[in-house]
């Protein structure tokens, strides 16, 4: 057991690391003067996460070779094929439903150099992501790992128009972060191609299932997620609703 002297300490400590990490948060103000890299700020509500997320993405769409919006799709329990719910009834499940994947997804950024066939980028960005379903635990693709977005398909939709997740070729290659400097990336320990996946809605009628890729922006995050994890970034705390 820790002493006194020692808890407190820690406690000093914690206190400490909450009031500069909220002071760094402050001195941005927005996610319009943020950084694409070297910070992740930290929320304690989604829906602050997701509005960050989203000016961000926004802002790299701008500049960047790619970008792409896919929309959820969903379905009755059991429901193959192309059942899909109507507009109506999907978007009364999106009220009363907490979902770990986006409904609408947006992703943009540069490709890997290797994969690349546009003009060469001085400062190429790979998009930050997270992982929200665990795809293979025993090679660390788990829920809460953090990444980069190496490529997407289709590289792009018609303008103004959103794709859907279920595309039959829509996939993402998601990298671990700590394989970003490798030389040479090996398949399904360094990268994992990404596809859509049906997570049940089980707080709506009927338990439907909600298509759409296991990945969410992870240049905001929520405090839940950030527990007991490495963050190499600049931890910025942004507590709006406390």
């Amino acid at each position: 057991m820790l002493s006194d002297i020692a808890w407190g300490d820690a406690t000093e400590r914690v206190k400490k690391f909450v009031i500069e990490a909220y002071v760094r948060g402050a001195q941005v103000g927005c996610a319009e003067r943020s950084d694409f890299e070297g910070s992740t700020s930290v929320f304690t509500k989604r829906r602050y996460r997701d509005r960050w997320n989203r000016t961000l993405v926004r802002r790299i769409a701008k500049d960047r070779n790619h970008t792409l919006k896919v929309k959820a799709r969903v379905r009755n329990r059991g429901a193959r094929g192309d059942a899909w719910l109507n507009e109506r009834r999907a978007q009364l499940a999106r009220r009363h439903s907490r979902t770990q994947s986006l409904w609408n997804l947006h992703i943009a950024g540069d490709f890997h150099p290797d994969h690349e066939t546009a003009r060469h980028i001085p400062r190429p960005h790979m998009m930050r992501t997270m992982l929200v379903s665990n795809l293979a635990v025993e090679q660390r693709f788990a829920n809460g790992t953090q990444g980069r977005l190496m490529y997407w398909y289709p590289a792009s939709s018609e303008k103004g128009r959103a794709l859907y997740s279920s595309h039959p070729e829509l996939l993402c290659r998601f990298v671990k972060e700590s394989a970003l400097q490798k030389r040479e990336m090996l398949p399904d320990i360094d990268h994992v191609d990404v596809t859509a996946r049906q997570e049940t809605l089980g707080s709506f009628q009927g338990q439907p299932a909600l298509l759409q890729l296991p990945i969410v922006p992870s240049y905001a995050l929520t405090v839940h997620k950030t527990q007991a994890l490495s963050i190499k970034h600049i931890v910025r705390g942004c507590l709006e609703g406390v």
